[in-house]
């Protein structure tokens, strides 16, 4: 996997220098380095860095994170083609970003009809603007059976959280083999529409991000191999509004009040299950308010 540019701003920058015993810098010191003297001493620092609005070169600051670094300085001197040369050692960084490197996998999750594959789109168009080549996959296309998704009922909302999609299959044919570098990784797994397999591999030679949409990213079975990860925030009756137009729209032969009764039963308490027991929000690295598909609003970004 190709690393990419990441952006962000300096906003904050403090440069704190002292001196210190000779003998006991040299301990620290690799050869060829040896302390740079002022008046007898070393000359030691730390410089504090606060980072913000960090993101993949391309994706607007508004999803971009924060951080607070600090690097541990020591002025040295060198010989180097028989000329004495000077610079800074650092032994030490520290941040409170474990991610300060190019976000490879992206996770945009929320309820269901948030606007995850139209916000996955405008990602994708902002990437390739600055010629970030990604890729999105839907955990949509690795669901599981009809035999498996409603084993517990139809309308179970304990059904539709546990049971709806292949994390198996998603898991170690797609995020894992992408993490790893490998050529090939698994795009689709499953046909709604046949309730049969339907299993597609892309190669991702060409890609430097993943972008997953779909709702319960942020479940325990897939939290970690996010690099960063996007909620996308409607109200519960919002999305149960969206749900069933979009149903009605596709050709239900389901009258809307019928619809509404069963979308709630299943996939608002669902929902409900999921905030409850995984608290995805809390997760998340930043939350948007996407009642509004063309103004998306920052609700939370995190540190």
């Amino acid at each position: 996997m190709k690393i990419s540019t990441v952006h962000g701003y300096i906003d904050r920058r403090i440069l704190i220098n002292f001196t210190a015993d000779p003998k006991a810098v040299e301990k620290i010191i690799p050869f060829p380095f040896k302390p740079k003297i002022y008046k007898g001493k070393a000359i030691v620092g730390i410089c504090l860095i606060r980072l913000k609005n960090i993101k993949p070169k391309g994706l607007p600051d508004f999803i971009g994170v924060n951080s607070e670094n600090g690097a541990h300085r020591i002025a040295v001197e060198w010989d180097e083609n028989g000329q004495t040369k000077s610079g800074v050692y650092i032994p030490r960084r520290d941040t409170s970003l474990k991610l300060n490197t190019l976000i490879g996998c992206i996770a945009i999750d929320g309820f269901d009809a948030s606007g995850k594959t139209h916000f996955a789109q405008k990602i994708q168009t902002a990437l390739a603007r600055q010629n970030i080549r990604s890729f999105v996959v839907a955990i949509d296309d690795f669901h599981q059976p009809k035999a498996v998704r409603y084993n517990k009922g139809k309308q179970s909302a304990e059904g539709f959280f546990t049971d709806s999609y292949d994390y198996g299959s998603f898991l170690n044919e797609t995020l894992k083999p992408f993490k790893n570098g490998e050529k090939y990784i698994k795009t689709k797994h499953f046909d709604l529409e046949t309730d049969q397999n339907d299993f597609k591999f892309t190669a991702m030679g060409h890609v430097d991000v993943l972008l997953v949409e779909g709702i319960f990213l942020n479940r325990k079975e897939l939290y970690s191999y996010w690099d960063f990860s996007i909620f996308l925030d409607i109200s519960l009756e919002e999305s149960l509004l969206r749900n069933v137009s979009r149903t009605l729209r596709l050709g239900s032969e389901l009258p809307k009040n019928t619809l509404s009764v069963q979308y709630k039963n299943r996939y608002v308490e669902g929902q409900k299950i999921y905030l409850a027991r995984e608290n995805p929000k809390d997760k998340a690295s930043i939350i948007v308010d996407n009642t509004d598909f063309n103004h998306p609003k920052i609700l939370e970004n995190k540190k």
